[in-house]
């Protein structure tokens, strides 16, 4: 589901970040994204494609619905660290803002029931 994409031929690197609808809903009127973690951490939480549904269970366990932002991340205007965290593994972090510039698709996702979330793309 979660993967790179192609344009003109060429595939380009995806990150993801994960948020409640609401939190984007503020920024609408805006040119950027951004989440709490940037003013507590210093960054902004994302995710590969491969750490998507870990994170989703991790923490987003009994929330009914959530925002996933595809991002290109050679589109982003500020610094893009991948560094290490749960189990080793290593998550992309961006330092600033995520400018809307970067974002390419945005996926509106529904819990159905206790299942999984159900995928539409908006």
């Amino acid at each position: 589901q979660f993967n790179n994409y192609t344009l003109n031929n060429k595939t380009k690197p995806m990150i993801y970040h994960i948020t409640l609808p609401e939190a984007i809903h503020a920024f609408e009127d805006l040119d950027f994204i951004s989440a709490a973690s940037l003013d507590a951490e210093g960054f902004i939480h994302c995710s590969t494609a491969e750490q998507v549904e870990g994170v989703l269970e991790r923490y987003f366990e009994g929330i009914n619905a959530i925002v996933i932002l595809s991002i290109d991340e050679k589109l982003l205007q500020y610094e893009l660290k991948y560094e290490a965290a749960t189990a080793n593994d290593f998550f992309p972090h961006i330092y600033g803002v995520i400018n809307k510039g970067a974002i390419v698709a945005t996926g509106t996702y529904h819990r159905v029931g206790n299942e999984r979330f159900e995928i539409k793309m908006a």
